[in-house]
């Protein structure tokens, strides 16, 4: 009524304790706990429900399963396969770079990503990248990557289907009201035992605000790690880079005047932002000193340098 367990070298017995005493018997690649292993036996069959823990040095293996039983009289069945096994640790999600600072809408961006799995890359099966303010897939950038098809989705609106399902690097964009997805530049690289995404995604002006970074993983025997937080963001209005255009006539253009007060015609627009109630005009007649800012208006009373000639006025 006694356990054992083989050693590394498979050349001598560990152990000898009795099932159900307070005693764990290892090597290098398994323990054999004796306290939670039971013995019964009923008629012609005895039962044995060994508990046993793998080690990491057993992992990211596909294991058969043998039994072998001799009698007291030496009658033996050989070893025979009853089963077949995998060995498999939990993924784990990594860094986001960038993983805070701020950030315009319509401006492509690039975020990468690392995931890494013990029982290597290969093993790794989806990849998930979710910004919003919670871990809701509504109204939000959620997407994720299938390492096994190679193939890229992005979550609709309402968090109740997928869209896309396109090849990474096809020529193709996945969008909701929120973010686009480009396959063509998103690309993805592994290495030992590290997955590395680098997505390419640009938000959208209905996205506007501070976000969160969460990443999720599930390898090909559906371990996981659930959602972790790993960066906060700000998604941002565009920065106006497009200067207004106008115009400026003296008197309404006319060709002359006898008099060195005048009436400035203005005309003004920006395609950019806009001229907003915060616009102002300044004016100059050599370019070089101008008028203290004001409010901008179609029309300005100026005064023109005195004497006889051409005269030009300046506004911006």
């Amino acid at each position: 009524n006694k356990l054992y367990l083989r050693n590394d070298a498979n050349t001598a017995w560990l152990g000898g304790y009795t099932p159900g005493s307070s005693n764990t018997i290892e090597n290098s690649q398994i323990k054999l706990n004796c306290g939670s292993t039971a013995v019964f036996g009923l008629m012609n069959t005895l039962f044995i429900n060994f508990k046993i823990t793998f080690k990491p040095a057993y992992s990211g293996k596909t294991y058969r399963t043998y039994l072998k039983v001799t009698d007291d009289t030496g009658g033996s069945a050989g070893w025979t396969q009853k089963g077949i096994y995998a060995i498999n640790q939990s993924p784990q999600s990594g860094a986001v770079a960038p993983s805070s600072g701020s950030f315009q809408i319509d401006q492509p961006l690039s975020f990468i990503t690392a995931y890494s799995d013990p029982d290597g890359w290969q093993n790794i099966q989806y990849l998930y990248f979710l910004s919003n303010t919670s871990t809701s897939g509504a109204n939000s950038l959620y997407t994720y990557y299938d390492q096994n098809t190679n193939k890229l989705y992005l979550r609709n609106d309402a968090d109740t289907a997928w869209l896309g399902g396109f090849l990474l690097g096809s020529a193709n964009i996945i969008e909701n009201s929120y973010a686009r997805l480009n396959c063509a530049s998103t690309t993805v690289t592994g290495a030992a035992n590290t997955l590395t995404l680098n997505w390419q995604i640009t938000f959208k002006s209905s996205f506007l605000g501070d976000k969160n970074i969460y990443l999720y993983l599930r390898d090909d025997l559906n371990a996981y790690q659930s959602w972790t937080q790993k960066g906060r963001i700000t998604i941002q209005k565009q920065s106006d880079t497009i200067p207004p255009t106008g115009s400026i006539t003296i008197n309404n253009n006319a060709a002359y005047t006898a008099s060195a007060s005048v009436t400035l015609n203005l005309s003004a627009a920006d395609s950019g932002s806009g001229m907003g109630s915060g616009a102002q005009m300044q004016f100059s007649n050599d370019n070089l000193c101008w008028s203290t800012p004001e409010a901008y208006a179609t029309t300005k009373s100026w005064s023109l340098p005195t004497g006889d000639g051409a005269k030009t006025v300046y506004v911006k």
